[in-house]
């Protein structure tokens, strides 16, 4: 690596991305019904500790609210998922599976440093204006349609002053006016700011104005007011965008900062449609999926959408005159050719072929083949349960605030597969490869933010203190024994020491550095050490330097444990008010720096695991593959004949029978039942007194003969009479006798509220009982 790139500074970075995707032959036979010969079921104990600070966020809580630590009625816990998500990251390196989610959006750019990257300036000019609005189609679907308004013109400040009298525009927005602009206050840079300050002085810019040419001056068309309709006057409106700095005007240098504000013509062009892509492309740009990072115009023209007006847009079209892109600036940030999606190896597109991460925890993806919208999902096969924290162990740290911003994607320098060249391969690029999976390497010091100038974008938390454990229980059905070393691999990074997951909030700064301990209990069929052996084997029959390759070197690098000379290149490239940018600096054409990998800094030193599986081992797999291949094959040609000479879906005709043999299992187990019962019947008799004083002496005999009779099958509330028909008429006399009885009697006309009629109800079913008191003339 050339030595120049030691000097990027970044709080992540990144495993590079595998090309070959691991899909397990046996995937489409998982079942949680039918398990595989070698399945295996049971719960994996994990020891989790804090070996940092750790905050785990509460779910339920909004993001604004404060809170110490995750809990539930004062326990303190990490939740399964996020132990699930932290297992996954690695596995899905491990296990050689598909870098997922997998973004099928387009990152926008705007440098106005590089033209292979952002619009050359000879078409600038070109861009044109419009005014949008939203509809519905006939699926209830949003569209929208721009109305076209030509190349836009120009106005400056001071004509529009001139205008109107009292908008004082030109001293606003050179400084003059501070307490009506100050480009440190987001708000007095948005276009809105300049439309609410016209607004405070009289003037409708919803009304058109009439404008003659004055000259044109570095591709714009310069305006200015007229009063009167000349042959050469032409009717617009005034449209504003943000002033991000000041106008500057000093003498003998170049000037600065906007003076210019837009006029969208009157046009007798007739609307188009945007197309969906185009619109859905637009509106990423613009964050409309994470309110918080939304400009404040965004949320302004988004709400004159949603309440049917119509909104300036400056837009570009092809040579063929159809609209490329669009945005609400005349320097509107331009989508890349390509999306995140296009830029992976085509494995990892393959979403209907569920990879070993997939198997294992499952997944849901929509098939839309065949012109039909089909969900297909499978049940994961490993269940996280909460990580519940030891009181012994527990200290809560004390509260602390920082800004836990996330990194931005579309930085290529850093997101990017580079080759070291001048030229940077960008999301322009279709041979341009997504760097791969990031992580957050651990550093031995936390990382502060320092002064906070805006308290707006900063998290104020509490965590619980280093050194803190959690104990947790994973429980794992019908895996098969490589499937379970995929786990223990997953969670043990392959039985490498001293490597670490990252848990929770702020991993950037060094929080949720977690050491995991794992326990097999008795049940299962291999020791940690020998499912690890075959994971590998599987994997090194896959890929023959899976052990030692890039992908799994570079993995247990970033997870290990961290060093103060690491530490060093663990901070976040300097942007600040001052000026500083590191992102700018790293892309000047004199540097031309971008991220290395991790493991090439000097201060890094390479890690490896451990090796379980020897040759003779990752031999047997591949043996086993071959042969489970062409048993499965087999069975899979006799699914096809089944289908084409019955007709029927082989799977659904299966199921059929099943269900139909298991009715006449539970019937024939039945029909066997009832004569047991009755060869039983034959052999016993039952005793009541012939003249009986109170009803306990019928019940309680004929509940221990039930009891002898029928064994565990006799509940005291069934759907069915308990007792046999030959002992129907020894039962009536003994309760007949009863109905005498003057304190017995008064139960039994109570008819069906009777206690006694209920319990009789049991033995000789509801029907009879009320053909007995209907006889004996007792009301039901």
């Amino acid at each position: 690596m050339d030595k120049k790139h030691q000097e990027v500074k970044s709080v992540y970075n990144f495993v590079p991305l595998h090309e070959k995707v691991f899909f397990p032959h046996w995937a489409d036979k998982i079942s949680h019904d039918v398990p595989f010969s070698d399945g295996e079921s049971g719960s994996i104990k994990l020891k989790i500790t804090a070996k940092s600070d750790i905050y785990v966020r509460n779910a339920a809580t909004h993001k604004d609210e404060q809170t110490p630590f995750n809990q539930h009625e004062g326990q303190f816990f990490i939740p399964g998922s996020s132990i699930k998500g932290a297992v996954n990251t690695v596995l899905q390196t491990l296990g050689r599976a598909k870098l997922q989610p997998l973004d099928d959006v387009k990152y926008s750019v705007r440098d106005l440093q590089d033209e292979k990257v952002f619009r050359k300036k000879n078409e600038w000019n070109k861009v044109r204006g419009g005014w949008m609005r939203k509809a519905y189609n006939e699926e209830g679907k949003p569209t929208y349609f721009i109305k076209p308004a030509g190349i836009p013109g120009r106005v400056a400040h001071k004509r529009i002053d001139a205008k109107f009298k009292i908008t004082e525009l030109s001293k606003i927005f050179k400084g003059e006016v501070p307490h009506k602009y100050s480009p440190k206050t987001s708000a007095h840079k948005s276009a809105l700011h300049k439309y609410d300050l016209l607004k405070g002085c009289g003037v409708d810019t919803n009304v058109p104005y009439q404008f003659e040419f004055v000259k044109e001056d570095v591709m714009r068309m310069i305006y200015t007011f007229t009063d009167g309709n000349t042959p050469d006057s032409k009717t617009g409106k005034l449209v504003f965008t943000g002033q991000p700095s000041p106008r500057k005007e000093i003498e003998g240098k170049r000037a600065s900062g906007k003076q210019y504000e837009f006029i969208f013509w009157e046009s007798n062009e007739a609307e188009f449609e945007v197309p969906a892509q185009i619109a859905k492309d637009f509106f990423f740009t613009y964050y409309d999926h994470d309110p918080g990072q939304q400009s404040v115009d965004f949320k302004h023209w988004n709400k004159q959408l949603k309440d049917g007006k119509t909104i300036p847009v400056f837009y570009s079209v092809d040579q063929h005159e159809r609209i490329k892109h669009f945005g609400l600036s005349f320097m509107y940030q331009i989508p890349y050719d390509h999306r995140v999606k296009e830029l992976v190896y085509d494995d990892h597109k393959k979403e209907l072929q569920p990879d070993l991460s997939e198997s294992l925890f499952g997944y849901s993806v929509l098939d839309e083949t065949g012109g039909k919208k089909v969900l297909r999902s499978l049940k994961g096969r490993v269940q996280f349960g909460h990580a519940f924290a030891d009181e012994s162990t527990l200290s809560i740290g004390n509260k602390t605030t920082q800004i836990l911003g996330g990194p931005k994607a579309s930085y290529y320098p850093f997101y990017l597969e580079q080759d070291g060249s001048e030229t940077y391969k960008t999301y322009h690029d279709g041979h341009g490869k997504i760097r791969g999976f990031k992580r957050y390497p651990h550093r031995s010091k936390l990382l502060n933010n320092g002064v906070i100038e805006n308290e707006k974008v900063a998290t104020t938390f509490q965590p619980l203190k280093a050194g803190t454990t959690f104990d947790c229980v994973i429980n794992v059905h019908n895996l098969r024994p490589f499937e379970v070393g995929a786990l223990l691999s997953a969670l043990t990074f392959h039985g490498a020491e001293n490597c670490f997951h990252g848990l929770g909030m702020a991993k950037p700064l060094g929080y949720g550095q977690s050491a995991f301990e794992v326990a097999l209990p008795k049940g299962f069929s291999k020791t940690k050490e020998e499912y690890l052996a075959d994971f590998e084997a599987m994997m090194r029959n896959f890929e023959v330097n899976w052990l030692i390759s890039e992908a799994t070197t570079e993995l247990l690098t970033l997870a290990h444990a961290p060093s103060k000379e690491t530490d060093q290149i663990l901070a976040y490239p300097q942007l600040d008010t001052k000026g500083n940018n590191d992102f700018v600096g790293y892309k000047k054409k004199e540097k031309r720096l971008h991220l290395p990998r991790f493991s090439q800094y000097d201060q890094v030193k390479k890690i490896s695991c451990p090796s379980y599986a020897d040759q003779g081992q990752i031999s047997a797999f591949a043996q086993l593959q071959k042969e489970e291949q062409q048993g499965f094959g087999i069975f899979d040609q006799l699914k096809k004949d089944f289908t084409d000479l019955l007709g029927a879906d082989f799977d659904a005709s299966i199921n059929f029978l099943c269900d139909e043999l298991t009715k006449e299992g539970e019937e024939r187990k039945q029909q066997e039942l009832k004569k047991q019962q009755e060869e039983k019947a034959k052999s016993a008799s039952l005793d009541l007194p012939e003249s009986p004083k109170k009803f306990d002496q019928i019940y309680k005999p004929t509940d221990a003969f039930l009891k002898k009779l029928l064994g565990n099958s006799y509940q005291k509330k069934a759907d069915k009479p308990f007792l046999p028909e030959q002992y129907h008429d020894t039962l009536k006399k003994a309760v007949w006798a009863l109905q005498g009885n003057k304190k017995e009697g008064k139960d039994f006309a109570k008819g069906s509220k009777s206690n006694n009629w209920r319990k009789i109800a049991d033995w000789i079913g509801e029907v009879k009982m009320k053909q007995w008191m209907e006889e004996w003339d007792v009301l039901a």
